[in-house]
């Protein structure tokens, strides 16, 4: 998993510019005198993305959260909270023996006040649930140990948020929670005890509501100007490896945890703008895992891709805007290195880090809920070049690699220019 801290550095990075990009677009909307950006008495419901990428200065990482509610009156709301986040499973001695992963599934109440004409937004939540506990990725202390660690747990958790609407339907925000989870029995080997899951989880992100307060025509439909608009989208799928073979023994392998021992999980941003009704440009950053195999028996550990590049997307919007097929093509560079070693990999010296070209191409169909928010499909072909693999006294090989990419996505526009 250790890529996914580079990329999550990255993912931080893109949620700032989000960050920037909403408070350009409140400047934008003040100076216009747009007054549809506010919270309702309404019954709607709603999508709230979070991304946690300040926890990693207290411990915990890799985590992410996303909800599903409704507000229910101008004060009350209910949600599905589901967050993942990983602690370190150490030893009596300390020692780093495998990582834990915590996936909570809490149902939430939501109180909050609307103030500033109802676009601000304080709020407080609380909610009981479960946690589902489960050690991953061994590293080197935990090698010739039998482990258990895993188990569904109680849950509690309680916090506060502020949030602003940027759009009729689309808030940014901030959240804070802390999430009480009952301890843990584990056994290293012979040694037993417990592990205190319980975390403080800061946040920012979007909730996104289904329904618009003032509907309006949608910017694709015929009738309406050319409206260029910047968006921000996640992504989230599978990754299947078409081409591994890396020669002299070297192969790129599914990772132990793929769906149907084939599809693994591949994830990601994108920060784009549309210049008019056909073309768009957008900058992705996405990644995966796989695993480095020797002789085709030898899993050594995991290799770790993410890969940063422009991409050019042409739309073609029907039925009055409502679906957009599109095609794109990208290329950029991608990072991969060689993490979470497997027993093994013991008496192997593996060297497999650098960047490498990649490029890819494909097509995806989007489907706007409302004005400002959609859902997307992609098919996606990658290929990427020239990756060197030395491992222990072995000729340094290289060799190329293509993936087949199968992915669901959303784009929250967040403003026009």
């Amino acid at each position: 998993m250790g890529i996914f801290r580079h990329f999550g550095s990255w993912l931080g990075a893109g949620c700032k510019t989000v960050s920037s990009l909403g408070m350009a677009a409140l400047t934008v909307m003040v100076a216009e005198g747009i007054g549809r950006a506010e919270d309702s008495d309404e019954f709607r419901t709603y999508m709230h993305w979070r991304g946690y990428e300040w926890d990693t200065i207290w411990g915990v990482d890799d985590a992410n959260g996303i909800s599903l509610g409704a507000n229910l009156s101008r004060h009350w709301g209910v949600e599905l909270a589901v967050d993942s986040f990983q602690l370190g499973l150490r030893n009596s001695r300390d020692q780093l023996v495998a990582e834990q992963t915590s996936i909570s599934l809490m149902p939430q109440v939501r109180w909050r006040q609307p103030f500033l004409d109802d676009r601000l937004v304080p709020y407080v939540i609380a909610g009981v649930g479960s946690s589902f506990l489960q050690f991953n990725d061994r590293k080197s202390h935990g090698f010739g140990h039998d482990i258990e660690a895993e188990d569904w747990k109680l849950a509690f958790t309680g916090g506060v948020g502020i949030e602003y609407f940027i759009s009729d339907e689309v808030a940014f925000g901030f959240e804070g929670k802390y999430i009480w989870i009952d301890e843990l029995d584990t056994r290293i080997g012979t040694e037993t005890g417990t592990m205190d899951m319980s975390s403080f989880l800061v946040s920012f992100g979007l909730r996104v509501y289904l329904s618009e307060n003032h509907p309006r025509e949608l910017v694709d439909a015929p009738n309406q100007p050319r409206t260029p608009r910047v968006y921000f989208g996640m992504r989230a799928g599978f990754r299947l490896i078409l081409d591994g073979a890396i020669g002299n023994g070297v192969e790129l392998t599914p990772t132990a945890q793929a769906y149907g021992h084939e599809l693994t999980k591949h994830y990601g941003f994108t920060l784009g703008y549309t210049l008019n009704r056909n073309w768009a440009i957008e900058l992705a950053a996405d990644g995966g895992e796989s695993n480095i195999k020797v002789d085709g028996r030898d899993a050594l550990g995991e290799y770790a891709q993410a890969a940063i590049m422009p991409q050019i997307r042409y739309r073609y919007p029907m039925a009055h805007g409502r679906w957009v097929p599109y095609a794109l093509v990208g290329g950029g560079m991608m990072f991969a290195e060689f993490n979470d070693a497997k027993p093994q990999s013991v008496g192997y010296n593996v060297d497999a880090k650098g960047f490498y070209p990649v490029v890819r191409g494909g097509a995806g169909l989007e489907y706007f809920i409302t004005r400002n928010f959609s859902f997307a499909a992609e098919a996606l072909y990658q290929y990427s070049w020239d990756h060197k693999f030395d491992i222990g006294d072995r000729p340094e090989v290289s060799g190329d690699t293509s993936t087949f990419l199968a992915l669901l996505m959303f784009r929250v526009y967040l403003f026009d220019l």
